[in-house]
């Protein structure tokens, strides 16, 4: 089987290509991280509360649905960016027009995180209406 060859210059552009999209994926990962952060707050405050608390029980419950579905988006986000990085490669490395996948992918990715995002917004106005019923008159 002979694979083909590639070029010292071919890889460097790849390298080059693939570097914008890896600093992509570190960012997901942070986003993830404050993502995972705000659910275990969440986690924290719903056993906090005592059962006869039901408009904060339901409104951490949706906080944390949110935080689930941006956790969700963004996950499968940075899985689509780690697949435009795969076919950057896969392009150069084997010679075929995979721009078209390429596209594709980044484009999806960009539009689950700002759905993700969107989301995430969502669970700070439900963060704000829960501590306003909490403490009331402080925000």
């Amino acid at each position: 089987m002979n694979s083909p060859h590639l070029a010292p210059q071919d890889l460097g552009e790849i390298i080059s290509m693939a570097v914008a999209p890896v600093f992509l994926i570190s960012s997901l990962i942070a986003y993830l991280g404050v993502l995972s952060a705000r659910s275990t707050r969440i986690v924290d405050n719903l056993l906090m509360l005592n059962a006869n608390e039901e408009e904060l029980i339901s409104l951490q419950k949706q906080r944390l649905r949110c935080i689930a579905v941006a956790f969700r988006e963004v996950t499968i986000a940075a899985t689509l960016v780690c697949g435009v990085v795969i076919c950057l490669f896969v392009n150069v490395g084997l010679r075929q027009d995979l721009s078209l996948i390429v596209s594709l992918l980044f484009i999806s990715a960009m539009a689950l995180v700002v759905h993700s995002l969107i989301t995430f917004h969502r669970e700070l106005q439900l963060a704000i209406r829960s501590g306003r019923l909490k403490f009331p008159g402080s925000l």
